[in-house]
């Protein structure tokens, strides 16, 4: 529906070309302000609402939840993932887990080293991340 409106054009234009949406009387900075607003307010509906389920599904919230350490896991995932896909955030979510288990069971203190090079590794050898394995046809 945002796409079918006013704004949601010139987003879709200003994707296109900036210049030319400028030229055309278009604002780019009222446009990309709007968006970043909307991604905001999406964001953090997503969160407060993975909260309420966190909360619902373990019963209580504990101190450990609001650490660094587990907003860096959903950084983490995103890299891993790209943004071809919302399937590679399930792959990429299930590789962090699968590399997190085998690291910290073969290597009990040096675990997280052997997770940042691992993020090297991909980000080195796949920089559009896990999702760029099956769009490779895609060159949109």
């Amino acid at each position: 529906m945002y796409f079918d409106s006013t704004c949601g054009l010139v987003t879709l234009a200003v994707r296109e070309n900036e210049l030319r949406v400028e030229y055309l009387g278009g604002s780019v900075r009222q446009a990309m302000t709007i968006n970043f607003i909307l991604a905001a307010f999406c964001g953090g509906l997503g969160g407060g609402l993975g909260g309420a389920l966190a909360v619902m599904a373990l019963g209580h919230i504990e101190p450990n939840f609001s650490f660094w350490t587990t907003s860096g896991d959903f950084v983490f995932v995103a890299i891993l993932a790209g943004w071809q896909s919302v399937a590679a955030v399930f792959v990429a979510s299930t590789v962090l887990e699968v590399v997190r288990s085998f690291s910290s069971a073969h290597f009990p203190n040096t675990w997280q080293m052997v997770l940042g090079l691992f993020l090297l590794f991909v980000i080195r050898f796949l920089p559009k991340g896990i999702g760029s394995l099956w769009m490779r046809g895609n060159t949109r």
